[in-house]
């Protein structure tokens, strides 16, 4: 259950407000309203920051802002419409999955500080490249692979970080690409 919100501004559509309060309440009828409202607005925006190039990634990162949407709304200030805030929340979220996948550089999460990708230097060693490497992967990544050393499947991986199988094999599979690169020098 879900706190209501506090008063909402004079500007904010009163039929919004009472919305939000049932949705507070448990109605699930408020919530599938609110669902239908936003759903066509994160879709559009996933779908425009994600481009074609990665259409089989749409459904995970519009779930990942649905999941975000719904979990912030206690805590919403209700300073727009409820799809403004969907779509903020929908482009923020594929923004960052872009950024965790991009081939160019890596974006430490916490204060998204660009590093730049470590150059070939053949005096390093192997293992001193994987260490680096494996060092700076976003801390999901490093979770993610804690959980797959204590033996545990993409599945189940997934669930104890709240994300999808698919976005778990992306993770290994961006992992696997990275630190292969130690090995190929």
């Amino acid at each position: 259950m879900m706190t209501p919100p506090t008063a909402p501004p004079p500007n904010f559509p009163p039929q919004d407000a009472a919305l939000l309060a049932r949705h507070a309440a448990g109605d699930p009828s408020a919530t599938e309203e609110i669902y239908r409202r936003v759903d066509s607005v994160i879709q559009a925006v996933v779908a425009k920051r994600l481009r074609r190039e990665r259409v089989n990634d749409w459904g995970d990162v519009c779930q990942a802002a649905r999941l975000r949407f719904f979990r912030s709304l206690p805590n919403w200030r209700m300073e727009c419409s409820l799809e403004t805030w969907a779509g903020v929340i929908a482009g923020n979220i594929a923004i960052d999955f872009l950024r965790r996948i991009d081939d160019e550089i890596l974006v430490a999460p916490d204060d998204f500080r660009l590093v730049d990708k470590p150059t070939a230097d053949p005096l390093r060693g192997v293992v001193d490249c994987l260490e680096w490497k494996q060092a700076r992967f976003p801390p999901p990544w490093q979770e993610a692979l804690r959980l797959h050393q204590e033996g545990l499947t993409q599945v189940r991986i997934g669930q104890q970080l709240h994300v999808s199988r698919r976005l778990v094999q992306i993770w290994f599979s961006e992992m696997y690409r990275e630190l292969h690169g130690c090995l190929e020098d």
